[in-house]
């Protein structure tokens, strides 16, 4: 356990942490100097911490691993049975969070995360420091270099806050609105740190030191970023506009989370134009490196195939369960793998009206929706499968079963992921414009009672789906929406569930046994630290 802990905590003294091919996917040239010399230099550092976090990861990827475990965890999935579950999610599909599997997948998330930290810090700490002297960052700037100097330090800001929200996700406990939030979890890494007995004995934050400085870091990032960044795939202004959003949901800040969608819709679409809901849903989903951007999305990982090992848990709730399908294992490219375990509730799909309670099958207003035509995907009980229909036999039938014969139930999947033409590298969206509208919507009802703001919003993404306007709209019928259009997407269920205090339901049947619900304020819901985390910092027996 100690290799990943020393991954996890110890700085590394060479900051090349991603191979060539993938340097390239960020155009890197050469590798990070330090100490830097110009802004030239030191964008190298920036583009590394992007690099750090999204690539070389495979099945610990902290990007899919937190999507699959919302989801597992959550109450809109359910076991297939295609597959035995396997590392993780054996215990979290009973809620269970007291065991873990020791060097498993979340071990190496853990690891990954403090490993990108390393990549930001000494970037971020040089440049604190060097202002805090009073003097510029580099002797002999320019007015624009002074400009990308800003927006170099708000990528920085930005990415420490982005890797934080993901440890406080998966390794603390959920912020307590009701609570002080005092305990202390995990080392809080705010600078640089040399000294092994500064590794050795790193300072512990608690929930909310955490959430402080995600908060901090993430407002900064917002006054330093540009509205629109040259390069793919890098942070800009409504990004971290979208992330305080999160973040202050999660809080119980509902007023400062709808200022943020409210920021977005009314600044970069309505009065920039930079983005919109004019394409279908798929649009997003099935491009590859190059390919135009999507126009509603606000920031993606731009994969290209020189990358090795990109984010691949997604994999496990598709119906395609294999990351190296093409077209999303559609048509000709028909592929059903054996990683595909977690498929959407039938309670779910009831629920929000995609699945007929009697014969589990969608209904004609599923059939209708754009989404679930385009990013989702029906398939019958493989017990019930014909003899000899198979691959385009199947397809030419328009029967379409699981493969497994163990498979009992017909099911929906989720069918976003590995949809572009090389599938392992579609574009993979962590920011789109639907989730703003559908956010800005909870809020306007939930906060202000503006149920004709609600409504225009919810109507926004309906059009999108090729559905009719409603007169009206509830907190079920948004929640609704937001399930149709979010589901298995970036932790958001347990993100919606966990920002209004909802009990994460009790209607799970696991081989006959009821799993219970869990209750807010979810003090127990999280992975407990890497065995031997404790041993390696001596502050946690202290």
């Amino acid at each position: 356990m100690k290799k990943y802990i020393k991954l996890g905590l110890i700085v590394l003294v060479s900051f090349t942490l991603v191979n060539c091919s993938d340097d390239k996917f960020f155009e890197l040239e050469r590798p990070q100097l330090f100490p830097w010399n110009n802004v030239g230099e030191l964008e190298l550092s920036v583009v590394d911490s992007y690099a750090a976090f999204f690539l070389n990861q495979g099945w610990a990827a902290p990007n899919g691993g937190l999507a699959y475990r919302d989801f597992v965890i959550s109450d809109i999935s359910v076991a297939s049975k295609h597959q035995p579950l396997e590392h993780e999610a054996v215990f979290y599909y009973e809620r269970n969070f007291e065991s873990a599997l020791v060097g498993g997948e979340e071990d190496g998330q853990f690891a990954q995360l403090y490993r990108c930290l390393n990549q930001i810090l000494p970037a971020l700490t040089f440049i604190e420091e060097q202002e805090a002297k009073g003097e510029e960052v580099f002797s002999g700037m320019t007015d624009n270099d002074r400009q990308t100097l800003a927006g170099q330090k708000g990528e920085l800001y930005f990415m420490r806050a982005w890797v934080n929200y993901f440890l406080v996700r998966t390794f603390m406990p959920p912020f307590d609105p009701n609570g002080d939030n005092s305990a202390k979890f995990l080392p809080l890494k705010l600078s640089y740190e040399e000294s092994q007995d500064g590794l050795r004995n790193a300072d512990l934050g608690s929930v909310k030191d955490f959430y402080d400085l995600i908060i901090s870091d993430l407002e900064k990032a917002k006054s330093l970023l540009p509205e629109q960044h040259s390069e793919p795939g890098r942070a800009n202004k409504y990004v971290a506009s979208t992330m305080l959003y999160r973040v202050g949901f999660l809080m119980g800040n509902h007023e400062a989370a709808l200022a943020e969608c409210d920021f977005i819709i009314k600044e970069a679409v309505e009065a920039k134009g930079y983005y919109d809901l004019s394409e279908d849903p798929i649009e997003v989903w099935d491009r590859n490196f190059g390919d135009a951007p999507a126009k509603e999305s606000i920031w993606e990982v731009p994969l290209r195939a020189e990358s090795e090992n990109n984010d691949i848990p997604f994999a496990r709730m598709t119906k395609i369960g294999y990351y190296r399908a093409n077209g999303g294992g559609r048509g000709e490219n028909w592929s059903q793998g054996w990683a595909g375990t977690m498929a959407l509730s039938h309670n779910m799909l009831e629920k929000i009206g995609w699945m007929d309670p009697a014969t589990k099958t969608p209904t004609p207003e599923a059939l209708s929706d754009k989404r679930f035509n385009q990013v989702y995907y029906f398939l019958l009980a493989g017990k019930d499968k014909p003899e000899g229909l198979e691959g385009d036999a199947a397809i030419e039938a328009d029967t379409l079963y699981d493969s497994q014969q163990r498979v009992t139930d017909n099911h929906i999947w989720v069918d976003k992921y590995y949809r572009a033409e090389e599938g392992r590298y579609s574009q993979l969206p962590l920011v789109r414009l639907a989730e703003i509208y559908l956010s800005r919507a909870m809020l306007r009802y939930s906060v202000n009672n503006d149920v004709i703001g609600a409504t225009a919003d919810i109507n926004t993404v309906r059009e999108r789906a090729g559905l009719p306007t409603v007169a009206t709209v509830t907190e079920e019928t948004i929640e609704a929406e937001r399930l149709k259009e979010l589901a298995g997407e970036a932790g958001d269920r347990l993100l919606y569930l966990k920002g209004y205090q909802k009990s994460i339901d009790g209607n799970r049947i696991d081989n006959g046994q009821a799993i219970p619900a869990i209750a807010p304020p979810y003090s127990n819901a999280y992975r407990p630290l890497p065995l031997g985390e404790s041993d390696y910092n001596g502050n946690y027996n202290n």
